[in-house]
């Protein structure tokens, strides 16, 4: 269920600010208002810097960790005996040599680059002072060297005075003597008066350099954990230098506002007066939105992880379709999967899970609670449709055939009796007709005694009649027709919703208002119809991955053959019809998780909530507190 939530007010003396924030925060159920967290102080400036350094700094060290080899040995960074602002300042000390040393690899990077261009552009002329090339000569005469194709020295100009050096086959490496005139079809070598021996040496230098300051970094490895927790602090006292400067200030009073739930209201008047505040709580006015706090038992709140995935909440003002959700949920994920068999693989994968969790001593998550109910419904469809692995009716063992339901199996039927696939379609419809006359059934007790409660009802008379008019349409037209009664049942909800949908205590205006809007209201009966015929999806995707099912173990078959030939032939093709069906019923159980996503995710967030006239434009319940972030986060208001 929502939570109902009171809207709070607080005025506190400007001097008790720091002091009547940390008390909020340590009692951990006022969510304060957002338009009063954009913080625009220096301090806060100052804070938010310090958040960013050690949130970097810890992004690279988590990815360190995760590469045993730069485990090596390192300082002890033991900080439970420090106060939080003896850790912040360890922590920060941390960030500052891990930035420092990033920037100096990065800079050293940069430079041995550089510096292995150039060893490559003189490596091929060896190891020589090039100094000696201004000196060599008594006569004071220059030498230049030169680099070209051998097939060119013929075409030196005859006065060009030169000495050819070792060079590789092809090529001709030259020194020229003399200021004459540049040869033709060479280039010019100029080794910048660096001696070869020189640069390598100075190349093996970086490198060392380098090694340094990743053996540092490394070493900073161990202060993860002492980051980690300097970060929450650093966030919990961002929130509260963020609240100090924007909360309002008059005459010495702040002012602080935000909800709380209706529970937790006397808590919070009861800390407002051992603080000595002005507080005034009350309902929140009409035009506010409040957070969205759903509390469910445990069975119902495992469908959060599936919200928590779509990022949706509810409006405060809308329902919350938790238990719809999960049961429906179930039922279409069982129909998309339709295999008992993948129900059991993922069963066994959700127990293990269990087991994992059991042993680690850590609590069961609502995620593999939610895979141990979705893959027990799926054995539960795979039983009572006979469908294991798209093994054939007359293959599966007895027991299988006798748990199965025959009007949805796929048991051979006699002349005259409808097939299984006709009959997973009707149930498509029921269960479509089911869930949006749920929808319209809850609006009828959120409407009521407002005669508006009407329309409802007339949009329940129209799901039934469109339900009616599907089965005609879809499925079989002589074994469905349209009865009278199906027509009389569609124009009196067609009536019921031109009348009371926009029903305001007047007869003729309300119908006005319904005709100024006339066309919305006919798309609005039509889509009715469409609704409940997109839920035939359930059917449509689960014959695909049955048949996809089929010609994977089709194929696997058509490569085992026989049992005769030799037996290492039998081996190998064992051995590749076994790979062709782990791959392939995997794929399709990849496959079944993206339809489940698309589909029937899609049923209940679009369908089932348009129906209810749900926008899923909420917010959730964020409140202020010391354990969302963390133990040691709470040592901040402790000190404060």
């Amino acid at each position: 269920m929502i939570v109902p939530m009171k809207k709070f007010v607080l005025v506190i003396l400007d001097k008790d600010v720091n002091n009547a924030l940390a008390q909020i925060r340590a009692l951990g159920v006022a969510h304060v208002e957002q338009n009063a967290l954009n913080g625009n102080s220096e301090a806060y400036s100052e804070l938010k810097s310090k958040v960013d350094k050690l949130s970097a700094a810890e992004q690279v060290l988590v990815e360190l960790n995760r590469d045993k080899s730069h485990a090596i040995k390192a300082p002890d960074y033991s900080y439970r005996d420090k106060s939080p602002r003896e850790m912040l300042a360890i922590a920060e000390s941390v960030a500052d040599r891990l930035e420092s040393c990033n920037v100096s690899i990065q800079a050293k990077n940069d430079k041995l680059s550089e510096r292995l261009a150039e060893l490559k552009r003189l490596e091929p002329w060896g190891d020589f002072d090039p100094s000696l090339l201004e000196n060599l000569l008594p006569d004071g005469r220059r030498i230049r060297l030169y680099e070209g194709m051998a097939k060119d020295l013929d075409k030196l100009a005859p006065d060009i005075d030169y000495v050819r050096l070792w060079s590789p086959r092809g090529m001709a490496r030259i020194a020229v003597i003399g200021e004459g005139e540049a040869p033709q079809f060479f280039a010019s070598f100029d080794p910048h008066g660096e001696r070869l021996s020189t640069l390598q040496n100075e190349i093996l230098l970086i490198q060392r350099e380098i090694q340094e300051r990743t053996k540092e970094i490394q070493s900073l490895c161990a202060a993860l954990p002492l980051v980690t927790d300097a970060l929450k602090i650093a966030k919990a006292e961002l929130v509260i230098e963020r609240l100090k400067a924007n909360m309002p200030v008059q005459d010495h009073l702040t002012t602080l506002s935000g909800f709380v739930p209706a529970k937790e209201a006397p808590r919070l008047l009861s800390q407002a007066g051992k603080g000595g505040w002005a507080a005034a709580i009350g309902d929140p006015a009409d035009d506010e939105l409040p957070p969205t706090k759903l509390e469910n038992n445990p069975v119902v709140r495992t469908i959060q992880p599936v919200f928590d995935f779509l990022g949706t909440v509810p409006n405060y003002h809308e329902y919350d379709i938790s238990s719809w959700f999960l049961i429906f949920f179930s039922i279409f994920f069982a129909m998309i999967f339709g295999d008992g068999g993948y129900g059991l693989v993922m069963l066994v994968a959700s127990l293990l899970l269990v087991a994992k969790a059991k042993h680690d001593g850590k609590p069961v998550g609502d995620f593999v609670k939610l895979l141990v109910l979705l893959s027990t419904s799926t054995i539960v469809w795979g039983t009572v449709t006979a469908t294991w692995f798209a093994i054939p009716w007359d293959s599966l063992p007895g027991l299988l055939q006798r748990l199965s339901i025959h009007a949805i199996n796929s048991a051979p039927r006699v002349e005259g009796e409808l097939s299984s696939d006709i009959n997973v379609r009707i149930l498509c419809f029921v269960f479509g007709a089911i869930q949006l006359g749920i929808a319209h059934m809850k609006n009828v007790k959120r409407d009521f005694p407002d005669l508006k409660f009407m329309s409802q009802i007339g949009s329940l008379f129209l799901v039934v009649g469109m339900f009616e008019l599907a089965l005609y349409l879809v499925i079989d037209s002589n074994r469905f027709p349209v009865q009278s009664w199906v027509l009389g049942v569609l124009g009196i909800g067609f009536v019921l919703i031109v009348v009371f949908s926009n029903w305001n205590g007047n007869l003729g205006k309300s119908l006005l208002a319904t005709l100024a809007n006339f066309i919305p209201t006919i798309l609005g009966v039509v889509s009715v119809f469409a609704d409940i015929v997109s839920y035939i999806r359930l059917w449509a995707v689960g014959l695909t991955g049955l048949a996809i099912s089929q010609t994977v173990n089709g194929m696997a078959l058509s490569i085992l053959g026989t049992f005769g030939g030799a037996i290492v032939s039998f081996i190998i093709r064992l051995i590749l019809c076994c790979v062709l069906l782990i791959a392939g019923h995997s794929l399709n159980i990849a496959m079944s998780v993206l339809s489940v996503v698309v589909h029937g995710i899609r049923l209940n967030v679009l369908e089932f909530s348009s129906h209810l006239g749900m926008e899923w434009s909420g917010y959730k319940y964020e409140p202020l507190s010391e354990l969302a972030l963390g133990e040691v986060a709470g040592k901040v208001g402790k000190e404060e």
